[in-house]
């Protein structure tokens, strides 16, 4: 486990309800953080299911940062771009269509390459610490530029 205190730290993944993952209470001056997508600010065809419950995700921490804060417990979001973890292996393609997706998405990545799952646990880490201390109601994008790049890409369009 990343950090000098995991047991403070409760990560959340869209897949469980906040209430099922915390069905105790959280202990004071603690911090969560909730595991979001860029996809919840985009649009994209064919992702409206995916960025809503993204963006209902997003929403919820920014609410739960306000009701949990008198209490000391910091409530965050952190939104990864590409990241290689072992579900990107796990799709059925076959290697060299898999070896194309990864390309394609490193290159639409102005850091030119995908993230690892432990730069995204590193972040989580840092939410956790005393140093994001005053963090709250936050949401920490983690993609390597990738959408600051299609925004920069897509106002040149617009020009």
């Amino acid at each position: 486990m990343v950090g000098s205190q995991p047991h403070r730290t409760q990560c959340r993944h869209t897949r469980t309800s906040y209430s099922r993952c915390a069905p105790r209470p959280l202990p004071c001056s603690t911090s969560d953080s909730f595991s979001s997508s860029r996809l919840a600010t985009r649009a994209f065809s064919n992702w409206s299911v995916y960025a809503a419950t993204k963006g209902a995700l997003l929403s919820m921490a920014r609410a739960l940062a306000i009701e949990l804060a008198p209490r000391g417990i910091r409530v965050n979001t952190v939104s990864p771009g590409p990241i290689d973890t072992p579900a990107l292996n796990k799709q059925g393609l076959p290697a060299a269509a898999l070896a194309g997706f990864r390309a394609d998405m490193a290159s639409r990545v102005p850091l030119g390459r995908i993230g690892s799952d432990d730069e995204i646990a590193r972040t989580v880490a840092f939410l956790a610490s005393s140093g994001a201390g005053y963090i709250t109601g936050a949401e920490i994008v983690v993609d390597g530029g990738m959408f600051a790049g299609l925004a920069a890409a897509q106002s040149a369009n617009d020009r």
